[in-house]
């Protein structure tokens, strides 16, 4: 026992899990807010998010801003789209982005990079859990004495896109390849999120159709969601009444919106009545 307990007094303390959110008071809608220190990279305006998940994110980026010494947040790809939004072009079977957590105002794409005098300061490691593959996000710290971040322990992925077919096919067909582990210290922009609630999603691997190995699209490692365990029908009841749903996402709208039953029930669309 006595080794135990000194063990528990050498190691980290467990980070507490993010504080549970307010739900909208009975009868009443919560509202969309501007988060004036997030900005939409493409407009130069405050990025749109229901209101109850607003504080976690800048809670998210002051913490990252912290760690890495970079305020990465300040410029992003955005995350509110409307109710009614639709695909600007069938590019794919299904609109995979009909029934987004983007319209459930909880959910942020992050930049696609992150560069310092022409050198990009992020690297994106990848993560195998289960059949399902993910993006660990990374930003190389502005101080690199030892005071900001970490060492990494994995191994940077360089993307198949980055990859000239007849110099390394192997890598080019199977998505990219590893890196050797580079020098220096390191931020962890995807454990940081976690700790405020914010989580990342696996890449699309839909064989024919939307596959991270042949579009970069479906690679999705900018984009996090907070969802607080809860499905994304009753997310979007914080937001629209039910007719709005049923106008806009409802079960006969979505099957017209390029969507399956199988999205739909996922989503936790109800079904519509005989």
């Amino acid at each position: 026992m006595g080794s135990l307990a000194h063990l528990a007094q050498v190691l980290p303390p467990q980070v507490p899990p993010p504080t549970p959110l307010a739900s909208p008071e009975p009868d009443t809608l919560a509202q969309v807010v501007a988060v004036p220190s997030i900005l939409l990279s493409f407009a130069d305006q405050p990025i749109l998010v229901n209101e109850l998940v607003a504080p976690s994110l800048v809670s998210w980026q002051q913490e990252l801003l912290e760690e890495s010494g970079w305020d990465f947040m300040s410029k992003t790809l955005g995350s509110w789209r409307n109710i009614d939004q639709v695909r600007k072009r069938e590019m794919y079977a299904y609109d995979y982005g009909f029934l987004s957590w983007h319209k459930a105002g909880r959910a942020l794409d992050l930049s696609l990079d992150y560069k310092v005098d022409g050198i990009n300061q992020m690297v994106l490691a990848r993560e195998d859990l289960g059949e399902q593959v993910y993006w660990r996000m990374y930003l190389r710290t502005a101080k690199q004495d030892g005071t900001q971040g970490e060492p990494l322990k994995e191994n940077p992925w360089l993307h198949w896109w980055h990859i000239v077919p007849e110099h390394d096919r192997e890598a080019y067909d199977a998505g990219g390849k590893r890196l050797p582990i580079p020098s220096g210290y390191y931020a962890d922009v995807t454990d940081i999120a976690k700790r405020h609630g914010w989580e990342r999603i696996a890449c699309y691997a839909i064989e024919d159709d939307y596959h991270w190995n042949t579009d970069s699209n479906a690679t999705e490692y900018w984009h996090y969601e907070r969802t607080d365990g809860m499905i994304w029908w009753d997310a979007m009841q914080q937001l629209y009444t039910p007719q709005q749903l049923e106008e806009n996402v409802g079960w006969r709208v979505s099957l017209n919106k390029a969507q399956t039953k199988e999205m739909m029930l996922s989503k936790g669309v109800p079904t519509a009545s005989p």
